[in-house]
């Protein structure tokens, strides 16, 4: 009868053991899985973030497109107005010699 409890006691103790080891190796896989998903969710997060930063990028370089074409649009009025000054100086010379000498004759 002893021997009987002893039996009984020692599969007990084996079965908690069991047990514990279960139990510890559901809490491991648990919290493997956890850094598992935390890993995917930080990847998918830097993933978001290169997209972002890769949007911002190619937004930044097309507003920077427009301004050179606008930069170029402008010299090209600026040195057309030049041109039409410089013309207009040299028709009032002109016009002023042209004078002068009509006033000669």
């Amino acid at each position: 009868m002893i021997e009987k409890e002893k039996r009984i006691q020692a599969e007990r103790a084996i079965e908690a053991k069991k047990a514990t080891a279960a139990s510890a190796t559901a809490k491991e896989a648990a919290a493997a899985a956890i850094t598992a998903e935390v890993e995917t969710q930080n990847s998918l997060s830097q993933l978001e973030d290169d997209q972002l930063e890769q949007n911002l990028h190619n937004e930044l370089n097309l507003e920077l497109r427009a301004l050179e074409k606008k930069k170029a649009h402008l010299a090209n009025q600026l040195a057309t107005r030049k041109r039409t000054a410089e013309q207009a100086q040299k028709l009032a010379e002109a016009k002023r010699i042209v004078v002068e000498m009509q006033t000669e004759i």
